[in-house]
């Protein structure tokens, strides 16, 4: 039965998102998870908000579209004039990008439809997701939380619940967040949908970003056999040092992770089935990670999942990876891709693999 609620809920959400034709020239940002507080201490989107500001102001605020896909604001916690008051000039932000008609805001569980704030003088439309067509396929973003069997049963229950007793009392371990078998569940449950409806879908709600439906393990796995690939083209011996060292540090990663996955999910490594992923499951990430903040890009036919970081507080900008970081407005802020594809070729695998 509860499986049967979960893909009526994500059908019903599909059904009713509106459509978007990509053009040519169309550039996409797609944010979720940045949970604007009050600035107190219980705000956790406060240490990053220069960073996100600056990156919004700076580099998307020209060109691109911008995707708000979900828990935008932090409305379980704090009431909407507490974050307007706080975060204005990035709300404002937005409010651009809407005049301009390059917004799409898409309902979150921490900023839920309209009738919380009906009486709040909330200025955006709020959408229960989005569909984005190109010539190869078509993308569907959805916050994510409509897999929740709960939230499809008591949503003004668990929302009364939430902001009344949970937040308040301080209990934060409750979320999907802070779970690995919620978010295992979430993100199968999807990627079920995802898989059987030949769609590429971006999501929000984990906190944790995606590409290709690959689990932390499988990205390992990945990056491992990308620099064995490039190992003997390199001459360098200290870029060579580098990619030994690099790999012994993955290896040391897979080993702690499928070492301790007997004690949170005894999974195995392909956690959305057997054989080879269906790569049409990707995530956002969040706006509120300690060293930095992802989102994902579309542009010119290809995804990319990207890492925007302060060097004072991450040492990631350091690090090897197959795409050099670049800085971005001063020596601290930096941009770095973590993984790109093309659109085309994910279609040609989502219809084949399926």
């Amino acid at each position: 039965m509860f499986k049967g609620l979960v893909r009526a809920s994500l059908q019903a959400t599909y059904e009713a998102s509106p459509v978007y034709k990509i053009k040519p020239k169309d550039k996409f940002a797609i944010w979720s998870d940045i949970h604007l507080g009050d600035g107190s201490r219980r705000d956790d989107f406060r240490h990053n908000a220069d960073l996100f500001y600056n990156v919004l102001q700076h580099y998307y605020n020209k060109k691109y579209k911008l995707v708000l896909n979900g828990d935008i604001e932090e409305l379980l916690k704090f009431r909407y004039p507490a974050i307007q008051k706080q975060w204005r000039e990035i709300i404002g932000l937005f409010q651009k990008f809407a005049q301009s008609h390059r917004l799409f805001k898409i309902e979150g569980n921490h900023d839920p439809a309209a009738w919380l704030l009906a009486n709040d003088g909330y200025p955006f439309t709020i959408l229960p997701g989005l569909r984005l067509k190109v010539d190869c396929g078509e993308i569907f973003l959805l916050h994510g939380h409509q897999s929740d069997t709960l939230y499809q049963i008591f949503p003004k229950l668990i929302v009364w619940l939430l902001r009344t007793f949970v937040f308040p009392l301080g209990i934060m371990n409750y979320t999907v967040a802070y779970n690995s078998r919620k978010q295992y569940r979430t993100e199968k449950r999807i990627y079920d949908f995802a898989r059987q409806n030949r769609l590429l879908t971006i999501i929000g709600h984990t906190h944790r970003p995606l590409f290709e439906s690959r689990t932390k393990m499988e990205e390992l796995d990945s990056r491992i056999d990308a620099l064995c690939r490039i190992y003997h083209q390199t001459k360098d011996e200290k870029r060579r040092q580098k990619i030994r060292s690099t790999v012994a540090k993955y290896r040391a990663l897979l080993k702690k992770d499928r070492d301790s996955a007997s004690h949170r999910l005894r999974l195995s490594d392909k956690v959305y089935g057997e054989g080879i992923p269906v790569p049409c499951l990707f995530n956002s990430g969040s706006a509120i990670g300690k060293g930095g903040i992802t989102c994902i890009e579309i542009k010119r036919g290809r995804i990319f999942l990207v890492y925007w970081g302060d060097s004072r507080r991450t040492k990631k900008s350091t690090e090897f990876n197959l795409y050099r970081p670049a800085r971005f407005l001063n020596e601290h802020y930096f941009k770095f891709i973590l993984r790109r594809e093309k659109l085309d070729y994910l279609f040609s695998r989502i219809e084949l693999l399926r």
